[in-house]
């Protein structure tokens, strides 16, 4: 999982420094993604959405039936940070302002 999330970060990072990458993301996020080390299942789908200014970009997961076992829960992306901007966020970075945009939070 940290893997995944540090692919993730490499993703982002890149997409907000080049445009080009940014395109290039948007209309291939399935091959860019294996090219970072993340693979993706058989006939998932993968859409790149960039919050705008002012937007919190909230995606829920599948609803799963009963209680989920220990596997299940360190797949939940977010399961742990909390981010400003988009839930789920993979990058921990610091806005212009130096607060964190992602920080992690207790679930207890």
């Amino acid at each position: 999982m940290e893997h995944t999330y540090k692919g993730m970060g490499k993703i982002v990072a890149a997409a907000w420094q080049d445009p080009a990458f940014l395109k290039h993301l948007k209309a291939n996020p399935i091959a860019v993604k294996k090219q970072h080390g993340i693979d993706i299942a058989a006939g998932v789908q993968v859409e790149v959405i960039e919050s705008q200014p002012n937007e919190l970009v909230l995606v829920l997961p599948e609803i799963v039936e009963g209680e989920l076992d220990d596997e299940h829960l360190a797949a939940v992306p977010g399961a742990g940070a909390q981010c400003l901007g988009s839930v789920g966020c993979p990058v921990s970075t610091a806005s212009s302002n130096g607060s964190a945009l992602c920080s992690p939070i207790d679930l207890s």
